[in-house]
């Protein structure tokens, strides 16, 4: 064997040393060729290279290059033509490269009527593992894959397949925007863009667009959290968050209703476990009840703060329905009066909320200790409180099926003589981002004047 592969490695060898020898020769004798042959491949060097950079054009360039210095490229009249095709030559490359590794999500993602989801997660995970995890690309293909899954899990026919890649992909692109790396782009590509921009396409403000492309993250993961995967409370900090940012994002009367409905129900099961412990002790308060019924006032207090917002948002919003701001207001009013008794101030309180900071999620909920009332016998009474039950719109525009109504029957403690509404459970859920987003178009295909990406 050993003897075997000696012979083997001297036949390699000695075959590459006649070929070189041979190609040597060659070249040596193609010198002498006219100056019009000589000069044909290196016409279509270059004609290529000013024609549309399309993959197949510059491939042409490519091979054309490649055939004139194995030809021609040791003339010593050649030497400087030589020099700038080795020098361009890596830069076509590059750009067939990528302009290959992009085209199967370019094409996923191009036509914002016809995003094929599959495509493009396959297609943005295999960019993401050449360019890197932490490239101004990734970015870009981040913002992209999180947006293509928000809009898969809120269609008309919900689809969760990627709600978890979804959610890491938003808090990738969150992590690198907060870190302070800057898309090079238009954070984002095609329709699923964040920049903001000028009529003519020009960006006029990186920090406004930093600001959008954050608050859409952050709305992203609340509500696949929310509403694909039944995760209200974990979703209420990215809702805040989002509601932070100087964005369209803060204007979405839904996204106020969502903190709204989680405060109620809430609200709704420590009444209900309250009660039950009033009925065990002889129908009657105890320190224990007394301090469920301060706290239930402070989610009372979240409740009302969130439905005031979406109805304040939602009243000076041309796009919404006058059905949805009258449910919205119904279950604020019966809030209302549940808490204060009485209606008397609900319009001043809806006409100033939103000059007030908006109470933290992840703050504690304070309760509310008020002197108790003389008697703490129980009564049955049977309220009537109409529910909000919003359909599903595109992100911006909010309407509702028509408002219905719930009959509930149960004991109310003399401190909770006024009705209480049933739980809204459903809340205003987004199905699209076409009207929120500031700008549309952008490509991932790279041109010659901008370079590769």
């Amino acid at each position: 064997m050993k003897n075997i592969f000696r012979a083997s490695v001297f036949g390699l060898v000695m075959t590459a040393f006649i070929a070189l020898t041979a190609v040597s020769g060659w070249a040596q004798d193609a010198c002498s060729d006219a100056v019009e042959v000589q000069q044909v491949s290196y016409n279509k060097f270059k004609e290529k290279r000013k024609t549309p950079w399309t993959v197949e054009n510059v491939k042409i360039s490519i091979q054309s290059g490649e055939e004139f210095l194995s030809k021609y490229g040791t003339c010593p009249d050649n030497a400087k033509v030589a020099d700038y095709i080795r020098e361009k030559l890596p830069e076509l490359k590059t750009y067939v490269a990528r302009q290959e590794l992009f085209g199967g999500f370019n094409e996923a993602i191009k036509d914002a009527k016809n995003v094929n989801p599959d495509k493009a997660f396959a297609g943005g995970k295999q960019i993401i593992s050449v360019e890197g995890a932490d490239t101004t690309t990734a970015l870009d293909v981040s913002l992209v894959l999180a947006s293509v899954g928000y809009d898969n899990a809120v269609k008309a026919t919900p689809d969760y397949k990627y709600n978890n890649d979804t959610i890491n992909y938003a808090k990738s692109a969150i992590q690198m925007l907060e870190g302070g790396k800057v898309t090079t782009e238009t954070f984002g590509y095609y329709s699923y863009i964040y920049a903001i921009k000028d009529p003519t396409g020009k960006v006029v403000d990186q920090i406004k667009s930093k600001a959008n492309a954050l608050a859409w993250m952050n709305y992203t993961i609340g509500t696949i959290m929310y509403y694909g995967q039944k995760n209200q409370k974990d979703a209420l900090p990215y809702f805040y968050k989002a509601a932070q940012y100087d964005a369209p994002i803060k204007k979405r009367p839904g996204l106020y209703q969502a903190f709204g409905a989680w405060y109620l129900a809430e609200l709704l099961k420590m009444d209900e476990q309250r009660l039950a412990k009033i009925q065990t002790n002889a129908n009657k308060d105890n320190e224990e009840t007394l301090a469920m019924f301060a706290l239930e006032k402070g989610y009372a207090d979240r409740a009302i703060d969130a439905y005031a917002r979406a109805y304040n948002l939602a009243n000076a919003d041309a796009r919404q329905t006058a059905e949805y701001k009258k449910g919205l207001y119904e279950k604020l009013q019966a809030l209302y009066k549940i808490r204060f008794d009485s209606e008397n101030g609900i319009k001043e309180y809806v006409s100033t909320v939103m000059t007030k900071p908006m109470p933290d999620p992840m703050t504690p909920v304070a309760p509310v200790v008020e002197v108790p009332k003389a008697t703490t016998t129980t009564t049955s009474s049977t309220v009537t409180v109409p529910v909000a039950t919003p359909t599903t719109t595109k992100p911006g525009t909010t309407t509702t099926t028509k408002p219905s109504t719930t009959t509930t029957t149960k004991p109310v403690t003399d401190s909770t003589t006024t009705t209480k509404p049933t739980t809204d459970s459903t809340t205003t859920k987004p199905t699209s981002q076409a009207d929120t987003k500031p700008a549309t178009g952008g490509k991932t295909t790279t041109t010659k004047k901008k370079g590769t990406r």
